[in-house]
């Protein structure tokens, strides 16, 4: 039977609405993480509707909290789901927290969806993205993100054709600076609403 997942909704007029996959629970994460919000709020004020929710398991989301990576495809989908009925059958920019990345890549295969923007993903590599996602898209690192080599991922967006975005003087936290996160996903949405017109 489905899990009951909790979640949070905006509304908004404007298309295409906008996913949010949170990072997972062995991150620290539920759909009130700070970057979550920040995006929610500022794709509200864009007056563009978005769906949150919560992983099995996590806040007051039905079921275990699971590391599986198909349970976390399975919740993910269940999300897209509502967000795309709620939206009347509009394809959403799906925005990948973390951990969410190689989820919303998954997700992505399956669906439709009218692109994808990754924050500081942990799973998927530059060497994955060489190809492109296969929608306009977006990856957003930390400029203290060790880890993510800004060259190879500046290489793989040119490859790929994605927008690559290192945040300045801040952490993966985004303690400072969150609002240029935000922006990235306004500026994604705003060349999708353009490219809908032309």
């Amino acid at each position: 039977s489905q899990l009951v997942l909790e979640g949070l909704a905006h509304r908004g007029a404007q298309s295409p609405p906008v996913l949010i996959l949170p990072p997972p629970h062995f991150e620290g994460g539920g759909m009130d993480h700070g970057v979550g919000a920040e995006i929610a709020f500022a794709v509200s004020r864009a007056e563009h509707p978005s769906r949150r929710f919560n992983y099995r398991g996590v806040g007051a989301s039905q079921g275990k909290v699971s590391r599986n990576p198909d349970d976390l495809l399975s919740d993910a989908l269940s999300a897209y789901s509502l967000a795309f009925e709620n939206a009347s059958g509009r394809a959403p920019l799906v925005v990948a927290l973390f951990g969410s990345d190689a989820v919303a890549v998954q997700m992505s295969l399956q669906v439709k969806i009218a692109g994808l923007v990754l924050i500081s993903p942990t799973l998927v590599l530059p060497a994955d993205c060489v190809q492109g996602f296969g929608v306009p898209a977006a990856v957003v690192v930390a400029s203290d993100e060790a880890h993510a080599s800004h060259a190879a991922w500046s290489d793989a967006a040119r490859c790929g054709q994605f927008r690559f975005h290192a945040i300045a003087d801040t952490t993966r936290a985004y303690l400072r600076n969150l609002p240029q996160v935000a922006m990235v996903v306004i500026d994604l949405l705003h060349a999708l609403r353009a490219n809908a017109r032309g």
